[in-house]
């Protein structure tokens, strides 16, 4: 009796994972996705995902720039997830597009960007300072009142101190997706040190291998940010 209470104590917690990310696999959609000429269609064997934010409101206005900004470096990311938590295949995550802005054409190779959405950095209303605005418009559009304590982070980062928040949903997908990948692409699940999470590294990060963000391999950048919790994907 107890051998078994114990076995259903392990296995049911399985089943259920399983489960979910099964579901999830199949609600990904493919409604914003590239054309064929907006990426390339070459496989390189992959190691490590990558979080971006969009900077921007909506998963179709990210995908939307991408198209119209196709020169002669194709830049993407195979994912995008929308607020609602929605997960979009922009492109088969065997394939790859330039998405790090780095000066190794490997790293891009071997990584899967995903794209997050989320306006990233906001910045206070210079007419009314209990409004925070996020950047469009010379950081005039407004985003939330400092009451709603829920829709932003207080943390002073590379020069910013209020962060859009992450919603619940989103959050969800992103470790569903994460946990997808890893074990499609055999990734390893891991993160970088504590130390390393937040900082800029391009010796460490040229060989890193796991889930890392946009913020550790560009430090003019700032995404994912400090209101991203990493404790989330579980890894």
């Amino acid at each position: 009796m107890w051998f078994a209470r114990h076995l259903d104590s392990v296995l049911r917690p399985l089943f259920l994972c399983c489960m979910r990310l099964f579901l999830r696999r199949t609600m990904i959609s493919t409604k914003l996705s590239l054309k064929p000429n907006e990426y390339y269609q070459q496989t390189f064997q992959k190691d490590l995902i990558v979080l971006h934010f969009t900077a921007g409101g909506t998963a179709a206005g990210a995908v939307n720039w991408w198209s119209s900004d196709q020169g002669a470096t194709k830049v993407a990311t195979a994912y995008i997830v929308d607020l609602d938590g929605t997960v979009c295949e922009t492109f088969p995550p065997k394939f790859w597009a330039f998405h790090l802005g780095t000066s190794s054409a490997k790293l891009e190779r071997r990584s899967i960007g995903i794209e997050i959405v989320n306006w990233g950095p906001l910045r206070v209303d210079p007419t009314d300072r209990t409004k925070l605005n996020s950047w469009p418009r010379n950081w005039l559009n407004p985003f939330c009142r400092f009451e709603e304590r829920d829709r932003y982070v207080h943390k002073l980062w590379r020069g910013e101190q209020f962060w859009m928040a992450y919603p619940q949903a989103q959050v969800a997908a992103i470790r569903d997706l994460v946990a997808i990948l890893t074990r499609d692409f055999s990734i390893p699940t891991q993160l970088p040190p504590a130390s390393k999470l937040m900082e800029f590294d391009s010796s460490f990060f040229a060989s890193f291998c796991g889930v890392a963000a946009h913020h550790n391999f560009r430090v003019d950048k700032t995404d994912v940010g400090p209101a991203f919790d990493w404790t989330t994907l579980g890894v």
